[in-house]
């Protein structure tokens, strides 16, 4: 049974120039084809979950494997399954190359060699598959394919950018240090490989949670600096790809909660990062300081002994879209963990409260031409792709957290600067009937901005609401309860 209404609402508040909603509509209609963005489109209203189907049987026909699995993880996350998926599937499971030694699958072929890239964790996913389908199942062992990451870990002694699955004299021979030996390994490799870890011990491999643990307290010795993670060994500073070294890590002191009844050391770093890197205001850690672009991530960003951002010509200036959503995933997906002042800030950037509002800044910014995006300011052109990513954004910029625990974002990252924790289980954006899907801690009241004023709303439980708006989205009228988070799922705790 669907219970509607049952939380508080107030007047719309706060009148804006910006109709939030239509600008959202102009950016998803500037994407001329979403055959390869069903994810996004699923959320946006654009694709149907059978459009998954559809991708990923093309893809299947083509012999691109990898592709397949990340259609599947894609699928799988927005709670969408078929027996053409299946089918997909098993063709993946039986065809994805494997190194000769070791059963794992190799994600990255180029000149130099054929490796495991720990960037692509969904290719990890192959063992779940084959244990939930029966298919394959001695080619995906997932206890031979740990033991070699381990091995690869143990021998090197730290973390890595990516491996082959060569032995000599039963040792590995290649690991390559984030493309070179000059600087060490970064902070984003220790993340990936916590991930990577924790998907084996998801597999029941106790021992993987070691070194999942392992990776984070290695992390901590060698790049924690003042108030952030640097870069890497030697290079203080701030780098945007921030989804896996931080969410992953989160998802590890989560586990060690409630499976280990144990506390992980030095967890508090993860909240004292995001204050610096992201809710110190713009400008400031990892957001840009070009005028005009201030509320967009930029790449990197160094500093000396004392913390302080520095600038200069030499350094790497490129604004980064998806660092940008990355940005706002993880200050929605925490910010029961913030304390108050940084919930302040989350909601001031969000509201404009003196400073630029988040979807002026990303509408208005270097990014964005003509109502398409860039994914970079180096990339020089628009395309679908970053374009209907610049849409989830502003999605995301239209929510903003008055009291509570806020939204209940699931905790994922399979992919380099995932944004699959915005699927279609979970959220959901329909300009044409003024409604949208959202995952809720119970007790949390929410400010709208999608029309020409703030419109508040009090969730009375947690789950999956369906809230619907007036032709012109500045009041609420209808809100239901769709369904409960998705079980197979973690969610970061009020």
């Amino acid at each position: 049974m669907l219970t509607k209404l049952s939380g508080r609402l107030s007047l719309p508040t706060q009148a804006s120039s910006v109709i939030l909603a239509d600008q959202i509509f102009g950016v998803l209609s500037s994407v001329q084809d979403w055959s390869q963005l069903v994810d996004i489109g699923t959320v946006m209203n654009r694709s149907s979950s059978t459009d998954f189907d559809t991708w990923i049987a093309a893809t299947a026909e083509n012999n691109d494997w990898f592709n397949v699995f990340m259609i599947k993880s894609y699928a799988m996350h927005a709670g969408y399954s078929s027996s053409t998926i299946d089918d997909s599937v098993k063709l993946a499971l039986t065809n994805m190359p494997m190194f000769e030694e070791y059963p794992i699958p190799i994600s990255q072929v180029d000149s130099y060699g054929q490796w495991f890239w720990p960037f692509y964790k969904f290719t990890l996913y192959g063992y779940r598959y084959a244990q939930e389908l029966n298919w394959e199942t001695e080619r995906w062992d997932p206890n031979a394919a740990f033991s070699y990451l381990a091995l690869v870990y143990d021998t090197f002694g730290t973390s890595f950018y990516r491996m082959n699955g060569t032995l000599e004299a039963g040792v590995p021979v290649s690991a390559i240090f984030a493309e070179g030996l000059s600087y060490g390994s970064r902070w984003l490799e220790f993340g990936k490989l916590i991930g990577c870890f924790m998907i084996f011990h998801d597999l029941g491999i106790d021992n993987a949670l070691l070194y999942a643990l392992k990776c984070w307290e290695q992390m901590n010795d060698e790049l924690w600096r003042t108030d952030h993670f640097t870069y890497s060994t030697g290079w203080f500073g701030y780098e945007f790809s921030s989804m896996d070294a931080l969410m992953d890590p989160f998802k590890l002191k989560m586990r060690m909660a409630y499976q280990q009844n144990s506390v992980l050391q030095n967890s508090d770093r993860l909240v004292t990062d995001m204050q610096s890197r992201y809710l110190s205001g713009y400008g400031n850690g990892q957001w840009s300081i070009q005028q005009g672009d201030t509320t967009i991530t930029q790449h990197l960003k160094w500093s000396n002994d004392g913390g302080v951002s520095l600038y200069n010509e030499t350094n790497n200036v490129e604004l980064r879209l998806d660092g940008t959503l990355n940005a706002w995933i993880l200050n929605h997906l925490a910010f029961a963990q913030l304390p108050a002042g940084s919930q302040s800030m989350v909601t001031a950037m969000l509201e404009g409260d003196g400073m630029v509002k988040a979807s002026d800044g990303l509408l208005q910014s270097s990014l964005v031409e003509n109502m398409s995006f860039m994914l970079t300011s180096l990339s020089g052109e628009t395309t679908d792709a970053a374009t209907a990513m610049g849409a989830l954004c502003l999605f995301l910029n239209g929510i903003s957290v008055r009291e509570g625990a806020g939204l209940a974002i699931p905790m994922i990252t399979d992919n380099e600067n995932d944004h699959s924790a915005i699927n279609s289980y979970h959220f959901g954006f329909d300009h044409e009937n003024q409604q949208i899907k959202i995952p809720v801690w119970g007790g949390t009241t929410m400010n709208f901005m999608f029309g020409s004023n703030q419109v508040q709303m009090t969730f009375w439980s947690t789950g999956v609401f369906l809230v619907s708006f007036s032709y012109d989205w500045n009041s609420i009228t209808d809100c239901e309860v769709v369904s409960g988070l998705k079980t197979d799922e973690s969610y970061l705790p009020p």
